[in-house]
């Protein structure tokens, strides 16, 4: 679970505030196995009607995070994302709460180079996936509520991510105002839970996908959400602050999607010289 700073902070310095932050803690854990028992079941329902029985975990997990309304950021979902991206693919050390299998990331590659993307690998693979899922997490979080008065809310969402792997996410989150602490400011929770499964079946009944297409559709989307940005900061849905951090977080992705675009196309024209 993380905190934002301020929030570690007045942690450290009040125990009435620590003792609140661990009750929340509770519920939130509680909350976890009860989501995450209905996740299950709609996984298993997924998979007994696609007929797709040969469903292996690549990623499972769950994390949980506070953070101060003044201080909220994508960059902590994003870091996350990455970790359990580098983990899956690279065989890196995974966040807490995580569990890859780097076996299931092995398989999902070489259906890629199977499906048509003969210039795949680890890292283009795990660079498209993990935008993918960013993309996907980040847009069931901020289609909830903007207002800092939020009520609990969650969302459930599965989505296909391309060579038989499959994303089922539930994201919730709630608004508390702190009326003893931080001038009656609130303070955001946040809850996710993730899985995503491979199937070679289903790998082959997508039949063959371009690397190249998906990754050029994936920057179109990632394009979409940041020109989103401008008419959000119009509607006054987005402060100057939010702005800055949320841009930074989708021109990042931007840049490391096109590099790694202009690198596959050069080793694609390198092989058909």
């Amino acid at each position: 679970m993380g905190t934002s700073p301020s929030i570690q902070d007045m942690m450290a310095k009040e125990k009435q505030f620590s003792d609140w932050i661990a009750a929340r803690k509770a519920d939130l854990e509680q909350s976890a196995t009860d989501l995450g028992g209905v996740q299950a079941k709609q996984i298993d329902a997924f998979f007994a009607k696609s007929g797709w029985n040969d469903s292996i975990v690549c990623v499972q997990g769950a994390n949980a995070d506070f953070q101060h309304e003044s201080e909220f950021t994508l960059k902590n979902l994003k870091a996350i994302i990455d970790a359990i991206g580098g983990a899956l693919f690279s065989s890196g050390s995974s966040v807490p709460g995580a569990k890859t299998d780097a076996d299931a990331g092995k398989k999902a590659v070489q259906a890629a180079v199977t499906m048509g993307g003969a210039a795949a690998d680890a890292a283009t693979v795990g660079l498209y996936i993990a935008g993918k899922v960013f993309d996907i997490l980040s847009g069931v979080l901020m289609s909830f509520d903007a207002s800092t008065k939020l009520a609990y809310t969650h969302s459930y969402k599965s989505e296909s991510l391309g060579y038989g792997m499959t994303l089922f996410c539930t994201v919730a989150a709630e608004s508390y105002q702190s009326q003893s602490f931080f001038n009656d400011e609130y303070i955001f929770q946040y809850l996710f839970l993730y899985e995503v499964r491979f199937s070679v079946l289903q790998a082959q009944s997508e039949g063959k996908q371009d690397l190249v297409r998906q990754y050029e559709n994936a920057l179109a989307a990632f394009e979409t959400r940041l020109n989103d940005l401008d008419g959000k900061v119009q509607a006054g849905k987005l402060s100057a602050a939010e702005y800055v951090d949320q841009s930074k977080a989708w021109n990042d992705l931007i840049d490391a999607t096109q590099a790694k675009l202009l690198n596959l196309k050069a080793k694609l024209y390198r092989r058909s010289a």
